[in-house]
């Protein structure tokens, strides 16, 4: 592990910043990357349930009793 220099837009501006890396020089995130992340990733299941509620509905399934 170690630490160095890194590209990140923070504001809409560029800018450099230190970060950390592992080993293999891969960064670990930032923290305000892993909660964009996850944001996007809940989005995107949050969708992916409410096709298949829409699914269940249309088969005459009440999705909120199973």
């Amino acid at each position: 592990m170690g630490i160095g220099r890194a590209q990140q837009v923070i504001r809409a501006i560029e800018q450099e910043i230190l970060s950390w890396y592992d080993s293999q020089s891969n960064v670990y995130p930032a923290p305000d990357t892993i909660v964009q992340q996850m944001q996007q990733q809940l989005k995107v299941e949050q969708q992916r349930a409410e096709r298949l509620a829409d699914r269940l509905r249309e088969l005459g399934e009440d999705p909120d009793r199973l």
